[in-house]
């Protein structure tokens, strides 16, 4: 008969202390929001906030009608929760408002990895370093875009596996099914998450196969698993179903055989311009929220915008670059 596997000691976290260390962390987190306060660069956001614009005047497209040649192809939109969120905000009040939600919405997923490993045990000198080496190396990714949605709601997992390999209650394990139909519906990086507690349930049974002090036991890897599979199926609840799983990977072809014009539907939001839709660019007055241009056109009349045609549309890889960090 196998004996039952000793329960962690939960860490102890260090207490607010006012030292030099403390306050140079404290520095770090306070400029790392205005790190993430960045102004719109990313061409990606102009084909969002255009899709968003779509969702909110009809609803998610299924078929790729801003393709002339391919109207009749699947159309998976895998962050369409982000796509309505863009061109809601954008379309009614402009940039500035977009780069602060994205900029909370990074500082969070931040503070949730630094609380995680502010432990007692380990030198804080060494955190507000390391916290500070993370927001200068992601300088290329942090900015108003979908993926923080999966760096932020990556920190919110991590933090719940962590609680839950502490106490053992299961009811933490309840808050996965809520988070991943979240998360499914704003990025599809929520393939990550699912990797994340396939890696940490393998590791887990491996440690209670091999008896190491501290692993949590069969039952509570049992309950893990079971909580996983109904995670991995509320994912599926969302306008695409079991679509959504091969979207997240997906690149959109791009070549002379892809034409670059896309088609204009009438949508009945907000103003309309008579003209094409404006290409991307990198005005600093338009990227931080000054006069930007109308993502809509008249009736009948098309834009060009082969960045966002021929851009590589696999956000769950790029979401792995800054879940990285």
């Amino acid at each position: 008969m196998s004996q039952p596997v000793a329960s962690p000691t939960p860490p102890k976290r260090r207490e607010l202390t006012f030292d030099p260390p403390t306050i140079l962390l404290l520095a770090v987190l306070i400029l790392g929001f205005a790190a993430f306060t960045t102004p719109q660069f990313d061409p990606d956001f102009w084909w969002t906030a255009r899709i968003g614009l779509e969702i909110l005047s009809h609803w998610v497209p299924q078929h790729n009608y801003f393709t002339f040649t391919a109207s009749t192809h699947p159309f998976i939109s895998q962050e369409w929760g982000s796509e309505a969120i863009d061109g809601l905000l954008y379309s009614h009040l402009g940039m500035i408002p977009v780069i602060l939600m994205f900029a909370v919405v990074t500082w969070i997923g931040f503070f949730l990895g630094v609380l995680r490993v502010n432990r007692a045990d380990r030198s804080r000198w060494v955190l507000a370093v390391g916290a500070a080496l993370v927001v200068i190396s992601g300088v290329q990714i942090w900015g108003p875009s979908p993926q923080m949605f999966s760096f932020a709601l990556l920190g919110v997992l991590l933090t719940l596996l962590d609680a839950y390999r502490r106490s053992h209650r299961r009811w933490l394990l309840f808050g996965m099914v809520p988070l991943f139909i979240v998360w499914s519906n704003l990025h599809g990086g929520f393939t990550i998450g699912l990797g994340v507690v396939a890696v940490f349930l393998a590791g887990e049974g491996l440690a209670t196969w091999l008896r190491q002090p501290g692993a949590i036991g069969w039952r509570p890897c049992r309950d893990l698993l079971v909580a996983g599979l109904v995670a991995a199926m509320a994912a599926m609840v969302n306008p695409n179903g079991v679509g959504t799983l091969p979207g997240p990977t997906s690149v959109e072809p791009c070549g002379p055989g892809q034409p670059e014009r896309v088609a204009a539907p009438r949508l009945p939001l907000g103003r309309q311009l008579p003209g094409p839709v404006p290409a991307p660019d990198r005005h600093p007055d338009r990227a931080l929220g000054g006069p930007h241009p109308d993502l809509r056109s008249a009736p009948g009349r098309g834009g060009y915008s082969p960045a966002a045609l021929c851009g590589p549309r696999h956000p769950s890889l790029r979401a792995a670059g800054a879940a990285a960090l």
